[in-house]
């Protein structure tokens, strides 16, 4: 196994399913026992092309090694023994908390701090929290989904498939504020909605949101690509 195939074997170990944390101490491991049958080789006689050769007949072949590591499940990452649970019920569920977590929180602090719903505080956070959740929400949750598919070296259609589920989600997923001053007392109220099918502006919202969350997406699949053309090469 020459040195500059260490790396490589990380990502392959990564690839089958192996924790990266792991995977890396594996390719430490593996590196270090390398080095001491070259060095003992060497002591051997043995000149450095024929030790380095050598060592790699007794540590054994890459396929070999990527085999045993990944056939022990204590070493696997959870998002690669229940990809699906992962990469589309945590995310949705994710936010779904976020949202009626905040519209709870918006909800009932401003009656603790005796301010109405008609105060334009309480409306300008409820703004923000449509924000936070319905927009910036659904685009965070992808591309941490899509940097942790990275990580594990997960197929494509697990980090695509969280993109899909939680933009249409967001989509779904309506959250009201309204202030009405025209009258003699100023009037304000709070809507959380989910409904099918979502009027045009949530389907844009949902569309914009969907491009934005692709993007990461595609940086990684050509890292990806450019990552195997150096592998072959």
């Amino acid at each position: 196994m020459a040195k500059d195939r260490f790396q490589y074997f990380e990502r392959r170990l990564c690839e089958a399913g192996v924790a990266r944390r792991h995977a890396r101490r594996a390719a430490t491991e593996i590196r270090s026992h390398h080095a001491q049958q070259v060095e003992a080789a060497r002591a051997a006689g043995l000149a450095p092309e024929a030790a380095r050769a050598e060592a790699d007949a007794r540590i054994g072949s890459d396929e070999l090694l990527i085999e045993r590591f990944a056939s022990r499940p204590e070493l696997r990452a959870f998002s690669s023994r229940r990809p699906l649970l992962a990469y589309s019920v945590l995310p949705m569920a994710v936010l779904v908390v976020a949202v009626v977590a905040l519209f709870t929180m918006l909800a009932t602090v401003p009656g603790a701090l005796h301010l109405g719903l008609q105060s334009p505080t309480v409306l300008r956070s409820a703004i923000a929290i449509k924000v936070l959740t319905l927009w910036i929400g659904p685009v965070a949750l992808s591309a941490s989904c899509t940097l942790l598919a990275w990580r594990h070296r997960m197929a494509l259609r697990w980090p695509l498939l969280t993109v899909i589920l939680v933009c249409a989600l967001g989509a779904l997923v309506n959250l009201t504020a309204t202030y009405d001053d025209s009258g003699p007392v100023p009037a304000g109220s709070l809507g959380l909605g989910l409904g099918f099918p979502p009027p045009p502006d949530q389907i844009e919202r949902g569309v914009i949101t969907l491009a934005i969350g692709l993007i990461p997406l595609a940086l990684m699949a050509l890292r990806w690509r450019r990552s195997r053309d150096t592998d072959a090469a």
